[in-house]
């Protein structure tokens, strides 16, 4: 067996058998210098922290035009094609940094803090080019910071203590 630039091993006789390999690893490949596995702790979260930031680099990269719409939603899709899990506590911790409950799904709160002159129905609309890379902006901080503290299991820990008592009083 011979290990390629991926940490792979080549094996495999057949033509089929190496057609197979290669698919597999089209599907498999790590996120630009993410191959090293002390980068991948913790079930993904070091990832998901890089993965994000190489968004916010790169927003053409993943077909983003720059709005907050298309931003939130490639975020949304993300988090749904994780099972909820990219962003389980999100909307809790919005809360518990804002000090007061919401009802608004994240998208919509995050909306609402970034560009306070606008009405949160209107998250969907164009915003203008400033309005629009402020949202942005403030969107990917605002992820990047609640991935922070998801990361740290004492951090989400007392972060969740401060949203019970906030909903128990």
């Amino acid at each position: 067996m011979v290990e390629n630039e991926y940490g792979f091993h080549d094996v495999g006789d057949s033509v089929g058998e190496q057609r197979s390999l290669r698919r597999r690893r089209q599907f498999s490949r790590p996120l630009g210098k993410l191959s090293n596995t002390s980068d991948c702790c913790h079930g993904g979260i070091v990832y998901d922290k890089k993965l994000i930031e190489r968004i916010r680099e790169s927003p053409d990269g993943f077909g983003l035009d720059g709005r907050y719409y298309t931003t939130a939603m490639l975020l949304n899709g993300m988090n749904l094609a994780m099972s909820g899990g990219l962003f389980r506590g999100f909307e809790e911790w919005l809360c518990v940094e804002k000090g007061e409950l919401s009802s608004f799904v994240w998208f919509k709160e995050v909306f609402r803090e970034a560009v306070p002159e606008m009405q949160p129905g209107d998250w969907r609309e164009p915003l203008g080019a400033e309005r629009e890379q402020r949202a942005v902006d403030y969107l990917f901080t605002r992820v990047l910071d609640f991935l922070e503290v998801r990361n740290s299991r004492e951090d989400l820990a007392r972060m969740y203590v401060a949203y019970q008592q906030m909903r128990c009083g």
